[in-house]
């Protein structure tokens, strides 16, 4: 399993020396804080989720010979609490630490990074159509202080994931991508839909035996919703039409970045449904 690399930000990021002992005291994880764009998606650490590693380390921008202490050592202490991860360390009487005091003192060095090996996570879309991730359980085996927190690595798998999860959502005809609570609404109308439609069919058929479905179609006239016959074009001159322009049939009108099945594909009404108040949807969130 490869590991990720996040940032946070640096705010209760502290060098300080109490009776001429040097301590570096961090917050290096925050629960429920959204991180910055990963690659199309972005993601949060959810309470609970961490799994400190027994032997803990802290490094200086993540270079193992720039040890500023370790759990099993005894010279860093981890405590979680509902916030998030914290840490101190007392970093060695060295060259390098002296001068990571001088520059943290000044400010030049002010960011928190961690890595992280993500055993459980939860992908969905939310309400502004932004791909997201939950972390649910992840181990932590390093925390670092470093000049560059602004540039988190993730794994190839979890763009993957992302890229697909963003290219396969069902969108509106603006090509926005619906999120996971519109899509069960959708699929709870359409079911509704459905439910009505069966109903409809019985009780017409109760009173007219020989009725047959594929003989009758909903025509858009003054008198909306009445049952008529396709085959008397006098009575429905414009039954059934609708523009190209006005179907959306899956993807979304950016055609570079979603599948080919796109809005620009014509004489494809039997794809998709009009629903009020939604417009044009994609066929395939209707149950089956």
């Amino acid at each position: 399993m490869s590991s990720e690399i996040r940032a946070t930000s640096g705010d209760e990021l502290r060098f300080i020396v109490e009776g001429g002992k040097p301590r570096i005291d961090a917050r290096a994880i925050l629960f429920n804080s959204w991180s910055v764009d990963l690659g199309n998606f972005r993601e949060r650490m959810l309470p609970g989720s961490v799994q400190l590693e027994d032997d803990l380390i802290a490094l200086f921008d993540h270079a193992t010979d720039k040890v500023l202490g370790r759990t099993t050592a005894g010279t860093m202490q981890v405590r979680q609490d509902e916030r998030g991860v914290a840490f101190t360390a007392f970093p060695p009487d060295t060259t390098w630490a002296r001068d990571l005091q001088i520059s943290m003192q000044r400010g030049d060095i002010r960011g928190c990074s961690y890595r992280m090996y993500v055993d459980e996570d939860k992908w969905y879309v939310d309400g502004e159509g932004q791909v997201c991730r939950d972390v649910i359980r992840a181990r932590i085996s390093e925390l670092t202080i470093t000049s560059m927190p602004a540039y988190p690595e993730t794994t190839a798998e979890a763009r993957s994931t992302a890229e697909k999860l963003r290219k396969h959502a069902p969108v509106d005809r603006a090509g926005r991508v619906l999120s996971d609570a519109t899509t069960q609404t959708l699929q709870a109308v359409f079911s509704n839909l459905e439910v009505a439609s069966d109903t409809l069919e019985q009780l017409l058929i109760q009173n007219d035996p020989t009725f047959n479905e594929d003989n009758y179609g909903l025509a858009e006239t003054e008198d909306e919703g009445k049952l008529v016959d396709p085959n008397d074009a006098s009575a429905t001159p414009n039954a059934g039409y609708t523009s190209d322009s006005d179907i959306l049939t899956g993807g979304s009108p950016e055609a570079d970045d979603r599948s080919s099945d796109g809005a620009s594909e014509p004489n494809n009404r039997q794809r998709q449904t009009f629903v009020n108040g939604f417009g044009f949807i994609p066929n395939n969130l209707r149950k089956r």
